[in-house]
């Protein structure tokens, strides 16, 4: 199929639309203060915003069954594939909470009545935002489609990646090499509205003159009503073609910012579900009135859940206390010339980021000694275990892994100690996770948990099975089930990996319940811990069974839909079918 050319408004096939060329700022602005910035510029860009949507995105408080959309198609019309409500920040025990109250009345009715739901469905690690959003349409963990986090660096070419900034975020596409659920459908239509991860997608919608306005003067439900709205300009293009999307994801991003200002438990994140849910109800009544309800599936995914972050951590501060230069945060890309970065990089120890506040790592210099003095390498070499436990810092040497993890604000310290071999070191003690191998279509099936020191570093025993706990091998879904009750859901299976990555850091930090990394907000994410680990996932529509899996992935809703909709499963993905589950009726 050759779809016809769009524009800037109308969105580009197949492409990837840039939202500013020498752009850097940041899409999850922090403070009052840079959004003043944005001022004059938004005023008169905030004109234009208007024109071509017809000044008719319809407002917040419109009829509770109609966001105005017609998606009739004409008679005889192909009419099957899939709508897919991404949703950034949605924690599960705040969702069933607000479900159990009768507060969410549209998931009730047109997902949790209609299909399958599942509680909580577990992110990948670590649990951020354009990783995770990256293996929901890949069906892969980060470490096995190369996104392993929301800022990266490249120690091999020297590229420093954050996508939260307009520079990087559309060069996101080039950095993972999975196929996406898009690509699994050549022939037909699909579109992505305001996702980022579209690699394939016929159409993706987004630009700075509908998002960055509203995202500046922090206006996120406007934003995700422009997002939905841009259904009307998918409809026309379907009826052009004469057959519905196979695939049409749109990314919601208002509860995310609500966590962020006002915290988690806070009642302002609960009405901006609630808020959503009468959204996502509006445009489901325009589908079922368009008699498309019944020939469509649709789904609800979130990328991560969110913890109260009160109290802030200052390990930045601490690291270099030791006498470890850091590299800033500023993005270092080809628009640098490779002369330029290796001068940079070569004044500094580590590079540092900490996308979603509750996730810290570090890129180090191998330490190399010659004639009795340490020198660091260049960022090819990269520092083994035994480097890590004996790093030159200003009065010796260090444990940096044993270091970090005894500071008051860290819950955990992760670094790889050889082929499948990981370990984590806690204030109790440490644990090692050693992948076990599996069959051709899945090499990594099985892992195993050995205890290095301490009694229970992972507060595991009496929830996780003893015959686990005493190094027998599990599957990967045995490992989810067998610690889905626990504090560290999946952690194993998430960490092996994260370090299967060609990016993944060389020590990850994740903080204890309550702390961020020096950040400025009162939620975050990144972590460990079930909060931010477990998400709902809602599917229903032809071929969904009705009813209950207790806990799954998010990964897993790619390869539910490809066989939905009679498309085969590629192999060697992370996430299963559910459809082969039998769900706990209702």
């Amino acid at each position: 199929m050759q779809p016809e050319a769009g524009g800037a408004e109308l969105g580009h096939p197949r492409g990837d639309f840039a939202l500013g060329d020498e752009e850097h700022i940041e899409l999850n602005m922090p403070a009052m203060a840079e959004r003043i910035s944005w001022l004059f510029e938004g005023l008169a860009i905030c004109l234009l915003v208007a024109l071509p949507l017809g000044c008719s995105v319809p407002a917040a408080d419109g009829p509770s069954d109609s966001f105005g959309l017609d998606f009739t198609l004409p008679e005889g019309s192909q009419a099957r594939g899939v709508v897919i409500f991404v949703v950034d920040g949605v924690n599960a025990v705040t969702f069933q909470q607000l479900l159990d109250a009768g507060d969410l009345p549209a998931m009730q009715k047109y997902f949790v009545e209609r299909g399958l739901y599942v509680p909580r469905a577990a992110a990948s690690h670590p649990s951020l935002t354009m990783d995770n959003l990256t293996s929901i349409v890949t069906g892969r963990f980060p470490g096995h489609h190369g996104l392993v986090a929301a800022k990266s660096f490249d120690r091999d070419r020297l590229v420093f990646r954050n996508y939260e900034t307009l520079q990087d975020k559309n060069k996101l596409d080039e950095d993972y090499r999975a196929p996406t659920l898009y690509q699994q459908f050549p022939d037909d239509l699909t579109f992505s509205l305001f996702l980022q991860p579209h690699a394939g997608a016929t159409y993706f919608f987004e630009n700075r003159t509908t998002a960055g306005p509203a995202i500046a003067f922090g206006l996120y439900g406007l934003v995700d009503r422009v997002a939905l709205y841009r259904f009307h300009q998918v409809t026309d293009i379907a009826r052009r073609y004469g057959r519905f999307p196979a695939v049409s994801t749109v990314y919601q991003l208002s509860v995310n910012f609500a966590a962020y200002e006002y915290g988690a438990s806070s009642e302002q994140y609960r009405q901006a579900i609630r808020d959503l849910d009468r959204q996502f109800g509006r445009v489901l009544g325009d589908l079922k009135r368009a008699g498309l309800l019944d020939r469509i599936i649709v789904a609800f995914v979130s990328d991560h859940g969110h913890c109260d972050t009160p109290r802030h951590g200052k390990i930045a501060e601490f690291v270099e206390s030791l006498g470890i230069k850091l590299a800033d945060a500023t993005p270092l890309g080809e628009e640098t010339s490779f002369e330029q970065r290796l001068k940079y990089f070569g004044q500094v120890t580590a590079v540092p980021y900490g996308p979603g506040d509750r996730y810290w790592v570090l890129y180090l210099r191998k330490p190399v000694y010659a004639g009795g003095q340490c020198v660091l390498g260049n960022w090819l070499q990269r520092p083994d275990p035994e480097d890590l436990c004996n790093y030159p810092v200003r009065n010796g040497k260090a444990n940096l892994p044993q270091l970090l993890a005894e500071q008051p604000y860290v819950d955990a310290v992760a670094y790889r100690v050889g082929p499948g071999r990981v370990r984590v070191v806690r204030k109790a003690g440490q644990v090692e996770f050693r992948d076990e191998g599996g069959p051709p279509e899945r090499p990594q099936e099985k892992s195993s948990y050995h205890l290095i020191s301490g009694t229970d570093p992972l507060d595991w025993a009496g929830k996780v099975p003893a015959n686990a706990l005493a190094g027998e091998p599990l599957t990967s879904r045995q490992w989810l089930q067998a610690t889905a009750q626990t504090e560290l859901p999946d952690l194993g299976i998430g960490l092996l990996s994260y370090f299967d990555g060609a990016l993944a850091a060389d020590l990850v930090i994740f903080p204890g319940p309550q702390w961020d990394f020096d950040g400025w907000r009162h939620a975050g994410h990144g972590g460990i811990r079930a909060a931010e680990m477990f998400s709902p996932m809602l599917i229903a529509g032809p071929g969904i069974p009705r009813g209950r899996i207790p806990v799954a992935r998010t990964v897993d809703l790619m390869p539910t839909l490809l066989e939905a909709l009679g498309k085969p499963v590629p192999a060697g993905l992370d996430g299963e079918s559910l459809l082969s589950n039998e769900p706990v009726r209702p």
